[in-house]
């Protein structure tokens, strides 16, 4: 498997970073936009993180995912402690609790209106990279017998999520979205014949009218608030759709449009500063609900981008 960067998974992970921004601006105000984000945003990030999966190593996993959300968690406290002129006890010990059960609990802080909850992503990822490291050691070359694995482990997630069982560091939740971890690895190995694919644009309309009339039949599920996983597999159809979208657009973009494509590369290229400082926005700097929905979603996407400025000048 090849480790270097690939132009449409990077303009892939920037247009999503910016989807997942304006999802989390606009919410329900355009219903359509609202379920296809929902049901790509975060698996685009799964399927590209599972792209580059051959090699796990632990420590650097620890690095870039779990000290980061663990940052989050006390940049969000510290900053809150601030604004409310309060320092209280009982709020070390919940970050403290958060950080060994690698969820975030929100409810721990009434009255705050924190959001720390969407940092979710970090532990989930770490959880199924670590998932996914021990089936690939147990199942070896064999990718075949992988997938069979993965398969039988989103059945134990659904499971574990129909019966209300939350497991620490997303665990359940990681077994459920274990397929699309998976498919990163399988468009890797057939990158040359999942390219010829992507670039058969007209494919791209039956896709996506395939994702539209099924969630307008059965629904939509997002990660981690499924709840009983309706629909079972069907999710997983709907959700896998949306990505395929994504990533035919993406290929789109990388090789037709190259201003575009090069923008979108530097977030994507990018996205861990530009997601931890989303959060921090959405947790502790977000604009007033009566604001026009629209320019705030432009505000939050250049607070978003903050860190940026720093790449840039060292570049």
């Amino acid at each position: 498997m090849r480790s270097s960067r690939v132009e449409y998974i990077d303009v892939a992970r920037g247009l999503t970073i910016i989807m997942m921004i304006c999802f989390h601006v606009l919410g329900e105000t355009i219903t359509m936009l609202h379920h296809f984000f929902a049901t790509s945003v975060v698996f685009v990030f799964i399927v590209s993180s599972g792209y580059f999966s051959e090699k796990t190593d632990v420590p650097r996993l620890v690095k870039k995912l779990v000290l980061p959300y663990y940052a989050i968690l006390w940049i969000v406290r510290i900053i809150w402690w601030i604004r409310m002129r309060e320092f209280r006890k009982s709020d070390v010990t919940d970050v403290l609790y958060q950080m060994l059960i690698g969820r975030t609990i929100d409810g721990l802080w009434p009255g705050f209106s924190l959001f720390v909850g969407i940092a979710w992503f970090l532990p989930l990822l770490f959880t199924i990279r670590i998932i996914y490291a021990l089936i690939r050691k147990v199942t070896g070359d064999r990718f075949f017998i992988r997938v069979i694995l993965c398969v039988a482990l989103f059945i134990l997630g659904v499971y574990v999520g129909r019966i209300g069982i939350r497991f620490p560091w997303y665990l359940g939740e990681a077994m459920a979205a274990i397929p699309f971890f998976c498919l990163g690895e399988f468009m890797n190995r057939y990158s040359e014949g999942m390219q010829k694919f992507l670039s058969y644009y007209p494919v791209a309309i039956p896709v996506f009218l395939a994702w539209w009339f099924m969630v307008r039949m059965f629904g939509y599920g997002e990660l981690p608030n499924y709840g009983n996983y309706e629909y079972g597999m069907l999710w997983v159809a709907i959700s896998a759709l949306a990505v395929l979208f994504v990533f035919m657009v993406s290929f789109f973009l990388s090789t037709h449009l190259s201003h575009v494509s090069d923008f979108l590369q530097f977030y994507g290229r990018n996205l861990l500063p530009v997601y931890m400082m989303h959060v921090i926005d959405k947790s502790c700097i977000t604009g007033p609900t009566d604001f026009n929905i629209y320019l705030l979603f432009v505000i939050e996407l250049l607070i978003a981008s903050l860190p940026l400025l720093f790449k840039l000048k060292r570049s």
